[in-house]
C-alpha cells in the first residue's frame, strides 16, 4: 500500500513573492524623473561674476536666464559702440567707497542695455 501526501500551500504564502515583486517595482519607478530633456537643458543658468578690471573690446550679452555679478571695485572697459546686453539678470555690488567703474578703451561705450 502507498500513500501519498499533498501538500498546497495556502493562497497567502503564494501571493507574497508577487507582492514584493511589485513593491520593488513601484519603489524602481518612482526614482525615476520623468522631465522632457529640453526643459532640464532650459533651465540651466550660468553665473558670472567680475572683479579687477574687465576689458570688453567686442562688448558683452548677459543671455536669458544667465546671471552676472559685478563685484565692488571692479573696473569695466568697453569698445568703441559696445554695450553690455542685459537679457538675464545684473548685479551691481558698487559702494561709494568702493564703485563699480565704467570706462571707454576708446571712443564712446554705449553703456548697459536692457
Amino acid at each position: 500500500m502507498v500513500l501519498h501526501c499533498r501538500y498546497t500551500m495556502p493562497d497567502r504564502l503564494t501571493r507574497r513573492p508577487r507582492h514584493a515583486i511589485i513593491l520593488v517595482s513601484i519603489l524602481l519607478l518612482s526614482t525615476i524623473s520623468f522631465v522632457p530633456s529640453n526643459s532640464v537643458a532650459s533651465s540651466s543658468k550660468t553665473t558670472t561674476i567680475w572683479s579687477g578690471t574687465v576689458n570688453l573690446v567686442d562688448g558683452y550679452t548677459v543671455e536669458s536666464g544667465d546671471i552676472l555679478i559685478v563685484e565692488q571695485g571692479t573696473t569695466i572697459n568697453l569698445g568703441d559702440d559696445e554695450d553690455i546686453l542685459v537679457a538675464g539678470r545684473i548685479t551691481v555690488q558698487g559702494t561709494s567707497s568702493s564703485p563699480v567703474i565704467l570706462n571707454s578703451i576708446l571712443g564712446d561705450h554705449d553703456g548697459i542695455i536692457f
